[in-house]
């Protein structure tokens, strides 16, 4: 599994077969096939990083595993016979809860996540931005977050932490614990100065330019990024 799997297309759920085999066997083949272009299907062989393989738990292959959040790491796993048809349904009720919260959860915005579906240069949707790698953030602010995700869900509006200054530094001097509210094809955004461990705070935020239509006041001279994109190494069905 590479590391850009996680954030290749935020609209297919992402699901991990673990294999004690050197190869990728018929069974996965041919379901990667079945659901092309409506999941995601990595692959981890024989001799794959323990520490990637304990993060799952897995201490017997074939193993089979949905990633409903991959930060912090989420999932559930596949607990019936390998066979067509289970693996089959688990896949397919993977694809449907998947459209019924893939918009309603907090992720990373990395380089790999950066496109026209998650705040890149052509954007048209909003996005909410904090900026604070995973490991410093307050947990408080990670609760309040993640329900401002759900929140919004039925809004133009994804919401994510950004780790790297980089990114950062387009948007000038922020406020401690920054929050902000960006509209990246208008280069527009509005810092929030309030609590944000405060979820219902940041839905007003939110709505009042969402769906008030308040103004996002500061413009941005260059489009945010990353610099260099940070990769990985591994096998992808």
């Amino acid at each position: 599994i590479s590391g850009s799997f996680f954030a290749k297309s935020d609209t297919e759920p992402k699901v991990i077969f673990f294999t004690d085999r050197k190869s990728v066997p018929p069974l996965m083949k041919a379901l990667s096939l079945e659901f092309k272009g409506r999941a995601s299907l990595g692959i981890v062989l024989r001799g794959a990083s323990d520490a990637f393989v304990k993060q799952f738990g897995i201490s017997k292959r074939p193993a089979l595993v949905h990633v409903t959040d991959d930060e912090p790491l989420e999932f559930m796993r596949f607990e019936k016979d390998f066979e067509w048809g289970q693996v089959s349904f688990f896949l397919s009720r993977a694809v449907g809860r998947h459209r019924s919260g893939s918009m309603c959860v907090l992720r990373e915005l990395t380089s790999d996540r950066l496109n026209p579906e998650n705040c890149g240069p052509t954007a048209s949707q909003f996005c909410v931005l904090h900026f604070s790698d995973s490991a410093s953030m307050a947990p408080a602010i990670r609760t309040a977050l993640r329900q401002l995700a759900k929140m919004v869900c039925d809004y133009p509006v994804k919401v994510f932490f950004v780790a790297g200054s980089d990114f950062a530094r387009e948007f000038g001097a922020l406020p401690r614990n920054p929050v902000v509210l960006y509209r990246p094809k208008r280069r527009r955004f509005k810092a929030f100065d309030g609590d944000v461990t405060d979820a219902q705070a940041l839905f007003s935020f939110v709505d009042s330019a969402v769906g008030g239509g308040a103004p996002l006041p500061k413009l941005l001279k260059n489009d945010p990024s990353f610099g260099r994109r940070r990769g990985g190494t591994g096998s992808e069905l």
